[in-house]
């Protein structure tokens, strides 16, 4: 009896663990959960940053003032056209208060005044055949050329006597046989459908210049090179009177001039300095001034010859007028004194009377 009471408390003891493990359970006894493992979260990888990549400056466009493009200097120019030939091109006069430069192409016989006026840069005046030093910065055209205007920038554009302009470029590099120049380049087109493209230079002024005409010929002239107060040397024929035989004769000088020296004084100081056996410029002959307009020429003297012999008086004058008329290319001249009519002791000009001068086959 004992034994079989031991043997059915081991069978409750083996079925409650089996009921267990099986999973039923005393009744209102809840199985325990089992927490799920979490799910590790991957914190995001931030993306790299590209580093900026820098970049270039701008160039800064030039800023230049129209005055840069006359410079008032005795500055001797060499320009060399399509062909290789040479133009040169001189300052004989200039003046830092207007301010005003006169320029002339030797080879072409042109001359050429620039000034500024209100912010442009003119061709005030110009004119062919001129094969003498003359002052003509006072004189104006009546159609003046507009080269160039403030304000100096890309789109500034005008019209003038030379067509219809504007500036193209500023700061353009531009390489020519001299050297390379940061430049302002202004394109031109005019009314007969030709056009130029010029280049300045500040310090320099015009350093190129390309014209295209209306059939597509292009002609061309560049700067060659430069030179600092290189005097003009000037053939010059000086007449003198020739007291032996009572008539003139003449001789030939080589004059040289510098930038604003004037040709008048220089002459009548020549003249004063006679060759062995001729008569020099009597003191008393002092000429204020010649003035040229037309092709011809107004002598004009500080005073009357008072007190000289007529016929003396009238060789000393047309060795003036010769002297004169020879070198400005002139069919005559008339002679003041004062500013008015010549009048002497011994001989009264017209006003208005202009005396040719004495043909070359009478001259010795």
């Amino acid at each position: 009896m004992r034994k079989m009471f031991a043997k059915a408390k081991v069978s409750a003891l083996v079925l409650a663990a089996m009921l267990v493990l099986s999973g039923c359970g005393v009744q209102g006894v809840a199985a325990p959960t089992l927490a799920p493992t979490p799910t590790p979260t991957l914190e995001p990888s931030p993306s790299p940053t590209a580093e900026a990549t820098p970049t270039a400056a701008a160039t800064p466009t030039p800023h230049y003032s129209i005055e840069q493009f006359l410079p008032l200097e005795d500055v001797y120019y060499g320009y060399a056209d399509e062909t290789g030939r040479l133009v040169d091109s001189v300052v004989e006069y200039f003046n830092e208060t207007t301010p005003v430069l006169q320029r002339r192409l030797i080879q072409q016989k042109h001359v050429q005044v620039f000034s500024i006026v209100d912010g442009a840069l003119l061709e005030q005046y110009a004119l062919d055949g001129v094969s003498y030093r003359y002052n003509f910065t006072s004189r104006q055209a009546q159609a003046q050329t507009v080269l160039l205007k403030a304000p100096i920038e890309t789109g500034t554009e005008w019209d003038s006597a030379d067509g219809h302009s504007a500036i193209t470029d500023v700061g353009v590099r531009l390489r020519l046989p001299i050297g390379e120049y940061e430049c302002v380049r202004v394109s031109t087109k005019r009314a007969d459908g030709s056009a130029a493209e010029r280049y300045y230079a500040p310090g320099m002024g015009l350093v190129a210049e390309y014209d295209t005409a209306v059939d597509g010929t292009r002609t061309s002239l560049e700067l060659k090179y430069t030179e600092t107060a290189r005097p003009q040397s000037i053939s010059v024929k000086l007449y003198y009177v020739s007291m032996a035989s009572k008539s003139l004769r003449y001789t030939t000088r080589q004059l040289k001039f510098s930038a604003n020296q004037s040709v008048v004084s220089r002459i009548a100081s020549e003249l004063r300095s006679a060759p062995s056996g001729l008569a020099p410029l009597t003191s008393g002959a002092k000429v204020s001034g010649v003035r040229v307009s037309g092709g011809r020429i107004t002598i004009n003297l500080a005073k009357p010859l008072n007190s000289v012999e007529s016929n003396h008086e009238k060789l000393i004058l047309y060795a003036l007028i010769n002297t004169y008329c020879d070198y400005y290319n002139a069919s005559s001249a008339r002679i003041l004194a004062g500013g008015e009519a010549y009048v002497s002791d011994g001989l009264a000009l017209g006003v208005d009377e202009y005396i040719p001068p004495i043909p070359a086959s009478e001259i010795g």
